[in-house]
């Protein structure tokens, strides 16, 4: 999830962010600055479906910022995220796997605001967190039998996605462009891999208040 690293470093500091993924999907971001220190931020994102349906996810955090006389800026949030995603197998129509997740997560932002006569911005972002998945495959992992119910499959996994950011442009609008790097770690059901994109670029427009 290509998030975005707001960089919220004083009271009332709004951050609006639109943009598209390379996986491909759409995303969201609001980041406000409530009071000297603290801040909120929601993020959503809607994916467009090679199967049944489009997945989407949607995330809420509360965190703690601080500016530093270099204008750098640290941010660490904490919240949780609920989705829901299918997918298949090109090669075998009756293979299916769907269902939805959540995720507890701390992620931490660093970088540096515009100052001057730059308008330049850029940071990097760590988010690790505990994600449970409620996942219902149908000849995914193994074949089944005709007629045969489909597998759920409850896993806990632990979750790593790096982030980088730069965005550039005028005192309010910029455009933005995050990479980002997504690996999981499971703790039940190894044999069975989840299907991630590890890798994921997003472009956007940057709007600041």
């Amino acid at each position: 999830m290509t998030t975005d690293i707001p960089l919220i470093h004083k009271k009332n500091d709004l951050r609006v962010e639109a943009g598209a993924s390379l996986i491909p999907a759409f995303t969201a971001t609001a980041s406000y600055g409530f009071s000297d220190k603290f801040s909120v931020q929601a993020f959503g994102n809607i994916g467009i479906g090679d199967y049944k349906k489009d997945d989407f996810y949607f995330q809420a955090a509360g965190g703690y910022y601080q500016k530093y006389d270099n204008d750098n800026v640290f941010e660490w949030y904490n919240g949780f995220g609920y989705g829901e995603g299918n997918t298949g197998r090109h090669h075998d129509p009756d293979a299916y796997l769907e269902g939805n997740y959540q995720l507890y997560f701390t992620q931490i932002n660093y970088g540096k605001i515009a100052t001057g006569g730059s308008n330049l911005e850029y940071g990097i972002s760590l988010k690790t967190g505990y994600l449970h998945t409620n996942m219902l495959g149908t000849n995914f992992w193994s074949l089944q039998e005709p007629g045969e119910p489909s597998a759920l499959y409850k896993d806990e996994n632990l979750l790593f996605e790096p982030i980088g950011m730069i965005r550039a442009g005028g005192d309010h609008l910029k455009v933005s462009l995050k990479m980002g790097f997504s690996y999981i770690y499971k703790f039940t059901n190894r044999s069975n891999s989840l299907p991630i994109d590890y890798f994921n670029l997003n472009l956007g427009l940057n709007y600041k208040l």
